[in-house]
């Protein structure tokens, strides 16, 4: 009897032993699930974020939107360098969804990357027989909506994981001239320059968002832009660019000229802005089509934005090096 006693206790213990171990293991197979739940967030868009608001060329108020395109994650508190990156269309027409190519590349290669609309405004369709004065408000408008959207990114940065250290811009065509333009223009030039642009306009940091605008721009992809002044490109301002280009761009000029070949709008081409960089010690990548036009067909979201990648990779590392190549 005692004999039976000890192995029914000895039963039971061990059940008990081993509801209380798969209690345990439960327990610990539950924590798991949270962690990875939590951890590995699958990349994703976030589409038409509202980033400004401001006065179209009728003088009636424009939502300004944003499609943000976010890496996965490996860790809780994983943040990444952010791209903004801006649709062409000559001012007249065009949509961020234009460059979600692009954007996706830049993603999957581990950067936030913000798609921009901005305020179309030049009307006209033909060089100097259009209105030159609209397309000069289109061009300022362009870069105070770009300067939005980056004050926004950087009130919203602890919302996208951005790592405000590294903040890059880029486009294509009217989209690169917006790119550039903001990275390098300030208010104090434009009153000093266009003092009638800032009378009718406002300032280049006003539109949209009264936010701080203390962020700094370390890399710019140009894809067949231009610069209105290459004079803003100093000593004391100058940044790291990779641009590409076809050499027969009858649209923007390849190095300096005007805008459509229109003598009132001057513009600064990649080879311009390679060159000026190029004597200040900056890296500076340029890539040309011969015989390219605009847009240049070598240069598709395939080609160029891996390329581009590797080069705000390369700033970010300290590796970035110069080059100069001619397909």
């Amino acid at each position: 009897m005692l004999v039976s006693n000890i192995h029914l206790f000895q039963k039971i213990l061990q059940v008990f032993i081993g509801l209380l171990f798969s209690s345990l293991f439960l327990v610990g197979c539950s924590a798991d699930i949270d962690d990875t739940e939590v951890i590995l967030i699958e990349k994703t868009v976030v589409s038409n974020v509202e980033y400004a608001v401001s006065t179209d060329t009728t003088g009636q108020p424009e939502s300004l939107l944003l499609d943000i395109y976010l890496p996965q994650k490996t860790s809780l508190n994983q943040i990444f360098p952010v791209v903004l990156f801006i649709h062409g269309g000559g001012y007249q027409i065009g949509d961020k969804d234009w460059v979600k190519d692009c954007s996706k590349i830049l993603a999957d290669s581990g950067f936030v990357v913000a798609n921009m609309n901005y305020r179309m405004g030049w009307r006209e369709t033909v060089g100097c027989a259009g209105d030159t004065n609209t397309l000069e408000q289109a061009q300022y408008r362009g870069v105070q909506d770009a300067n939005a959207a980056l004050r926004f990114l950087k009130l919203n940065a602890s919302k996208y994981n951005i790592d405000l250290e590294w903040i890059f811009i880029g486009g294509e065509s009217a989209g690169a001239a917006i790119a550039l333009n903001s990275s390098y223009m300030t208010d104090s030039d434009m009153e000093l320059k266009h003092p009638d642009l800032v009378e009718r306009l406002g300032k280049l940091q006003n539109p949209g968002y009264e936010l701080s605008n203390s962020y700094k721009i370390k890399g710019i992809c140009n894809k067949w832009g231009c610069i209105s002044d290459s004079n803003l490109i100093t000593q004391y301002h100058a940044i790291p660019t990779i641009s590409f280009h076809g050499t027969y761009d009858n649209l923007v000029p390849v190095d300096n000229g005007y805008f459509l070949d229109c003598h009132k709008v001057p513009a600064f081409g990649s080879v311009c802005i390679n060159r000026q960089l190029q004597a200040l010690n900056c890296p500076t990548v340029l890539m040309l089509e011969q015989g390219g036009g605009h847009p240049p067909k070598k240069f598709g979201p395939e080609i160029s934005m891996p390329k581009t990648a590797a080069f705000f990779h390369g700033i970010m590392t300290g590796k970035a090096k110069s080059a100069r190549i001619i397909e």
